[in-house]
Order: C-alpha cells, then sequence, then structure tokens
C-alpha cells in the first residue's frame, strides 16, 4: 500500500521509550515527550494530523513500537518502521574513512 503526501510538512522521528515518545519535527524543529499511552498516543496522532508530515519515521523498540505504529497507521499517517543497523549498513563506509587493505597499507 502506498500513501502519498501533496503537502510539504516536515519529516518526524520518534525515538520509542517505554514510558514515553520522544517527537522530533523535522531535523532543526522541535522536540516534544509525550507518555507512550493510549491516551498520549492519541493526542499525538492529532498534533501530526494538523502537521501533516511528510514521513514519520521509528525505530522497532522491542514492541513498544506497536501501538503506536497501529494507531498511526490506523490515521492514514504516513510511517516508516527502520531498523537503524540497516540503515548504517545501506549506507556504505563514511567519506574520507579509508579501509586498511593490502593497497593501502604503507
Amino acid at each position: 500500500m502506498t500513501q502519498t503526501n501533496d503537502s510539504k510538512g516536515p519529516y518526524i522521528g520518534i525515538d520509542i521509550l517505554k514510558d514515553s515518545l520522544h517527537v522530533a519535527f523535522g531535523s532543526r524543529g522541535t522536540v516534544i515527550e509525550v507518555k507512550n499511552t493510549p491516551e498520549g498516543i492519541a493526542g499525538l496522532i492529532e498534533q501530526l494530523q494538523e502537521t501533516r508530515p511528510q514521513l514519520i519515521v521509528m525505530e522497532p523498540t522491542g514492541g513498544y513500537e506497536i501501538p503506536l505504529a497501529a494507531a498511526l497507521a490506523a490515521a492514514q499517517l504516513p510511517i516508516a518502521v527502520v531498523n537503524a543497523r540497516q540503515i548504517r549498513i545501506s549506507r556504505g563506509p563514511r567519506a574520507g574513512w579509508r579501509r586498511r587493505t593490502r593497497s593501502t597499507r604503507p
């Protein structure tokens, strides 16, 4: 299922903890803390619907992400649950980082 969003809203990053959610609105936007409860999630969804984000990104965190992901999907907000390790692997070596191989050894 592909969801489109015509607005130019921010990207949202959510750090999920057992008792709270840390929500960052864009890379230089505000960061808020919301309780990781059904009431806290409902309030967050209302705020996100007003913001109209391009994408909401979060990392799976031992199952604590499931209620939030389900609520965001039910609200038809654009969501991606990504594994940080896979992102680091897909980026490849860092720029300027030289791997020590036989051809690069002194």
